[in-house]
């Protein structure tokens, strides 16, 4: 199927949430095709979904061990740029900088990490 982790697990939530069938990341990289994927994904039982509750807002919260190792490895190596996402995005005819920078304020305010 190609993609990187991040497309992958989108796209494990979007299964999980709409088929109610769990598919292990391990399993979408394995799988060489979209005709795979749909055999895998008869061929397990559904799983109901199950929404993730919203946890007691507080000022800091603990990091978890993925955040931890991303941490420690990056501080051992501050010029890495392993962890970054580069893209690029055409925009045609006008670009209202003001809406742009709105719509970027509004994004990081609601993923504040």
């Amino acid at each position: 199927l190609g993609g990187h982790s991040l497309k992958a697990t989108i796209l494990a939530g979007r299964i999980r949430k709409e088929l109610d069938v769990e598919v292990p990341l391990k399993e979408i990289f394995n799988l060489s095709d979209i005709k795979g994927l749909c055999e895998y994904i008869l061929s397990v039982n559904k799983k109901q979904y199950e929404g993730i509750e919203k946890v007691e807002e507080k000022e800091y919260y603990e990091a978890s061990s993925a955040q931890k190792r991303m941490y420690l490895l990056k501080e051992l190596d501050r010029d890495s740029i392993s962890y970054n996402m580069p893209g690029i995005l055409e925009v045609e005819g006008h670009l209202d900088i003001n809406k742009l920078i709105e719509a970027f304020t509004k994004l990081i305010k609601r993923h504040e990490t």
